[in-house]
């Protein structure tokens, strides 16, 4: 897997999927620093949720690994003021694939 290659192919097809099951706004586009936890966050709780659950079901289909996701474990958020932006769960999935290979 090309990590960060396919990491944004990834993205843009969980937020595809996302956009296409009306979980979010069609105008929202992915990028490096698209809020996904946090005030002003683009996710709802039930989008987020599904986020989550669809890029762990993508990355398995990358890259062949399973990862399970713990989000207070993603090294940048702080957990009374969680503030996540895509990269930061990139970088995430990155940690757990490394760990797993």
């Amino acid at each position: 897997m090309n990590a960060k290659y396919d990491l944004d192919k990834v993205f843009d097809a969980v937020f595809e999927e996302l956009k296409t099951a009306n979980l979010i706004d069609e105008a929202i586009s992915v990028e490096s620093s698209t809020l996904i936890i946090g005030e002003g966050s683009a996710l709802d709780s039930i989008a987020f949720v599904s986020l989550i659950t669809a890029l762990e079901e993508k990355v398995s289909d990358f890259s062949g690994m399973n990862i399970n996701m713990i989000i207070d474990r993603i090294p940048s958020i702080d957990v009374d003021n969680p503030q996540v932006t895509v990269e930061d769960v990139k970088l995430y999935i990155l940690t757990l694939l490394h760990e797993k290979s």
